[in-house]
């Protein structure tokens, strides 16, 4: 089987999961084009993709995309008994977008990631201060403002921000202002940021990761504790587990899951399956059982046009 749609962030790896376990072929074929561009019989890969580094598949039939575009694409699976299976995959790019809500922990280095078209010509970031005084500003690669002046704040060269150490003053909301090179429209994006503090063997018990992304389940389990269990919803039984510092579990075979040396739980791929109530058993003095809503950040919706006042579209240069 195939996912059936699948997102990626522009400009990144994406992975278009699979499961065969097919001893003879897997080949994928671009929907439009009736020539194989990537192969993988008897555990060898090859292709045009393949030999181009544009795409990579794995033992298991996924194919990786190394630098995404949309697409649509068609799987076929044969078997010793050249009985096939095809499967299509539609796969859309994710662009200027950024989440509505995001977590960091105190003392840490924490960021905002948003994803936008690579031909952005500015991206200026506020706080909750001012409207006028842009904390921080990127454009044509070069950075300034109060918060990159300060050495609080950076931004990536995708137009992520990054808050070099959170504090709980950073628990606010931030407005990032994105001009499309090109078309010179405005997107606008408002994100609340929130500060999670815990301390030993502890999780915090509202948590979140990106579609399509490795997301990590944070947890501060003392290290000497000898077992941890993870378990979905009210299942009885663990997916994963951890034991003596080895980590075992259907959830690991798969490759799905893993688990740290804190016991925090690490979602290789995630999905919107993977938004769940999780619960995670440890014992100390006695048995420590914490739970943790986990929530799936996916594609969102630009708000369109500027809402800041004009003369900060004119002060700073932006079309109104």
């Amino acid at each position: 089987m195939c996912s059936n749609h699948v997102h990626g962030y522009y400009g990144k790896e994406a992975i278009i999961d699979c499961c065969f376990q097919s001893d003879y072929g897997v080949y994928l074929y671009v929907e439009t084009d009736e020539e194989t561009f990537t192969r993988l019989e008897n555990g060898v890969k090859s292709g045009r993709g393949y030999d181009s580094h544009e795409y990579d598949v794995l033992q298991n039939g996924s194919l990786v995309i190394k630098n995404v575009h949309e697409q649509e694409y068609k799987v076929i699976s044969l078997d010793s008994e050249l009985r096939n299976q095809i499967f299509r995959v539609t796969f859309s790019v994710v662009e200027n977008s950024c989440p509505s809500q995001v977590s960091g922990l105190h003392g840490e280095e924490g960021t905002i990631s948003c994803y936008f078209r690579p031909n952005f010509q500015t991206i200026i970031w506020f706080d909750e201060t001012s409207t006028r005084d842009p904390l921080i500003r990127l454009e044509h690669s070069t950075k300034s403002g109060r918060g990159y002046d300060s050495g609080k704040y950076d931004v990536l060269q995708n137009g992520s921000l990054v808050i070099n150490t959170i504090e709980f003053i950073n628990e606010q909301q931030y407005t990032t202002v994105a001009v499309i090179f090109g078309s010179m429209n405005i997107t606008e994006f408002s994100i609340v940021f929130f500060v999670i503090v815990f301390t030993e063997n502890q999780c915090a018990s509202l948590q979140h990761g990106y579609l399509g992304k490795e997301g990590i389940i944070s947890c501060n389990i003392d290290p000497d504790i000898d077992k941890v269990y993870w378990f979905i919803g009210t299942d009885d039984h663990p997916f994963i587990r951890m034991e003596s510092g080895d980590v075992i579990g259907s959830g690991y075979k798969s490759n799905e899951y893993d688990i740290l040396q804190n016991g925090s739980l690490v979602i290789r791929n995630v999905q919107y399956k993977h938004q769940q109530s999780y619960k995670v058993t440890f014992q100390i003095e006695y048995e420590v059982n914490l739970r943790v809503e986990f929530s799936v950040i996916g594609p969102t919706t630009s708000n369109s046009g500027s809402t800041l006042p004009s003369e900060v579209t004119s002060i700073y240069n932006l079309p109104k």
